[in-house]
């Protein structure tokens, strides 16, 4: 086995000393044939990350503003303001621009009916209160309430060559209150 590695080491060597001493210009043709296959490469796996990035960014600032909202007894306008900021501030060094967020307060009866209790959003538009929910299964427990946060994102890659037009990533997230049993509006 070591031999055989050794005899490939070998000829590799001798295969790049010969195109290194080659002076008749075989090894630029074959550099300008294959320079922009590795290019369109390159530029594919930079817009890929970025969009896996963005992606990622999205759930983490919609999870965050959910969280945020479950931990506190009573929201205020400035609460709210704060909790939509501290999404764009995630999504930094991105534009905010498309962002859209919303919180809902997501009240359950005791017969296990959801309905929107309230709801605030940013660059969309709110729930209307007493709108019927559609909760996830085991969420609806009469007398308790739940935070839905929801957020959607419209990418538009850089080159635009692998992830043409505009991708939408968005996302949806359920609370349980964590102080209170249901979390009120100022």
């Amino acid at each position: 086995m070591l031999k055989a590695i050794g005899k490939l080491n070998a000829k590799l060597s001798r295969l790049a000393k010969s195109y290194s001493e080659n002076s008749s210009g075989l090894a630029a043709v074959e550099f300008g044939l294959i320079a922009p296959i590795l290019l369109i490469m390159l530029i594919g796996i930079f817009e890929i990350s970025q969009g896996l990035s963005v992606s990622r960014k999205v759930t983490s600032a919609g999870s965050t503003i959910g969280d945020l909202t479950s931990q506190a007894l009573e929201m205020s306008d400035e609460d709210i303001e704060d909790t939509f900021g501290s999404a764009m501030a995630i999504m930094f060094p991105n534009s905010a621009g498309p962002l859209k967020m919303r919180l809902t307060s997501v009240e359950i009866d005791p017969v296990g009916d959801a309905t929107v209790a309230w709801s605030d959003s940013s660059n969309w538009s709110s729930l209307p209160e007493g709108a019927p929910v559609t909760l996830p299964g085991g969420m609806n427990v009469p007398n308790t309430s739940v935070i839905m946060s929801e957020i959607e994102y419209d990418y538009t890659s850089l080159f635009g060559e692998f992830l043409p037009g505009t991708t939408t990533f968005n996302d949806r997230f359920f609370f349980i209150p964590r102080r209170t049993v249901a979390v009120q509006r100022e």
